[in-house]
Parts: C-alpha cells; structure tokens; sequence
C-alpha cells in the first residue's frame, strides 16, 4: 500500500539514580537483595520512535525536557518495552551515563533484538 507507519513512544522522568550499596547477589535460599538507598542525579526524557516496518527505532531523542533544543537526536536506534529492562535494576553516575547507556542499549536493540512488527488485527479495514 506504500504506507510508512512510525509509533512514537515517550518515556518521561527516567532517573539517573545510583545504588549507595552493591546488589547482593542471589545466595541458597535467597533471592537477589537490590539496597533501596540511592543518590539522585537528575531525570532525562526518552523519546523513540519506532519503524513499525523494520523493528528499529529512527532517531531516539533524550533531553531534560521534551522541548530541550539540546535533545539529540542519533541514528536509526531503540524501540519501545525495552525501557524496564534497561532502567530495572541499573546505577547511573550522573545524567551523561545514563544518557549514554540508553543510546548503548538502543544500538545493540537495533541490531540484535529488531524485528518487524506482526498486525494480528483481523477486524474491518478502516476506513479513511
């Protein structure tokens, strides 16, 4: 149909926050032990854009706010749902390290976790 659909995603208030103690690891008889005490180093703003088409994102945007004109803007990385398994259990030093990983993380996504993304809509066509 020569149609490019891109779904935008935005994940506001993501937190540089760094652990002020190691995780413990998991033990025998014991689940992992992440210490919830933290230094708080500011929040960025994530948003993605998604090539429903191939799977990637096309040019990720981070700044402190959603109109920052310093956001940057990079190459075709990133999808959305990946966030939680980035930010879940992480230590950033400081704003520019998280920055930084997110790029990192939305460069691997693209090249080993993409794919297209799969309608299973089967209703009525809509209409225009």
């Amino acid at each position: 149909m020569g149609t490019h659909v891109v779904s935008t995603d935005e994940k506001t208030g993501m937190q540089a926050l760094e652990r002020l103690h190691e995780t413990k690891p998991v033990r025998r008889g014991l689940v992992e032990r992440v210490e919830f005490e933290y230094i708080r180093h500011g929040t960025l703003s994530l948003i993605a854009n998604f090539d429903v088409a191939t799977g990637k994102v096309i040019c990720p945007s981070i700044g402190p706010t959603r109109t920052d004109p310093r956001a940057s803007c990079g190459s075709s990385r990133g999808a959305a749902g990946w966030r939680r398994r980035l930010l879940k259990r992480s230590s950033f030093t400081s704003i520019d390290d998280l920055r930084s990983r997110v790029f990192q993380f939305v460069e691997y996504f693209n090249r080993v976790l993409a794919k297209p993304f799969r309608w299973t809509y089967t209703g009525r066509p809509l209409q225009a």
